[in-house]
């Protein structure tokens, strides 16, 4: 007589592999979805990092820029100055002669 306990242990063996085989792959499929929906948001993150670089450029070039004004102003507030300095110098001068 054939003992078939040990094909039942065979098979309850093997049914037990498929169903880890089975979870395996829908762990699988479940990080692959994971993984896809963060990849896709990469690009976006991405473009917000450009968008945030780009910002900056932009606002180290306009401080450059009110600088220089700044200091074209502070120029001529200058020159300004010593030219009514010089005027009031020479409107004593002529009243004392």
């Amino acid at each position: 007589m054939i003992d078939f306990s040990l094909f039942d242990k065979l098979d309850t063996s093997i049914e037990k592999l498929e169903k880890a085989f089975q979870r395996g792959e829908d762990n699988n499929r479940l990080l692959l979805k994971r993984i896809f929906s963060l990849e896709s948001g990469l690009p976006s993150r991405q473009d917000d990092s450009n968008e945030i670089r780009e910002k900056q450029k932009n606002l180290i070039e306009e401080r450059d820029r009110l600088i220089m004004s700044n200091e074209l102003v502070r120029q001529k507030v200058s020159r300004l100055l010593h030219r009514v300095e010089n005027a009031i110098e020479d409107s004593e001068g002529n009243n004392r002669q």
